[in-house]
């Protein structure tokens, strides 16, 4: 796996996180280290481990639970994300369909639908979410 300062020749102007096939480890740069607040105080992760280099500094390999630190800070989009990536997967399929010469649809009803729906949606999200932080609160206290 590659440590972050590999990564950081890619680049330090994005966060970069890489998951190992299997899932059960990845490997950051430094700014993703530094956005989620891992790089100067590493915590103990239950269920997980930082690997640190010589000076207790974490050179950006994260197993198991510790994942959960960056995916948490980088890769969950917030709402207005996942509204506009529901939006733009709508808009999407739409096109399919008329490009396979069915009659075309406006996006007006969907995006109807979408508004009558979306509150439940993201209560489910953030229940989702609520349940996958108090069941780890050891490793992200609320």
């Amino acid at each position: 796996m590659p440590t972050r300062h590999n990564l950081d020749r890619i680049s330090q102007k994005h966060p970069i996180v890489l998951t190992r096939t299997c899932g059960h480890i990845c490997a950051v740069n430094t700014l993703a280290l530094e956005i989620c607040g891992v790089l100067k105080n590493p915590p103990a992760v239950e269920g997980g481990s930082i690997d640190l280099d010589e000076n207790c500094i974490p050179n950006s390999i994260l197993i198991e639970n510790a994942m959960e630190l960056v995916y948490r800070c980088l890769l969950l989009p917030g709402k207005e994300k996942i509204k506009e990536m529901l939006l733009k997967a709508t808009e999407d399929c739409l096109s399919c369909v008329a490009l396979l010469q069915f009659k075309p649809m406006t996006l007006e009803p969907l995006k109807a639908i979408l508004k009558t729906y979306w509150t439940p949606i993201l209560n489910w999200i953030e229940k989702i979410n609520s349940r996958s932080k108090s069941a780890c609160s050891s490793c992200f206290p609320v």
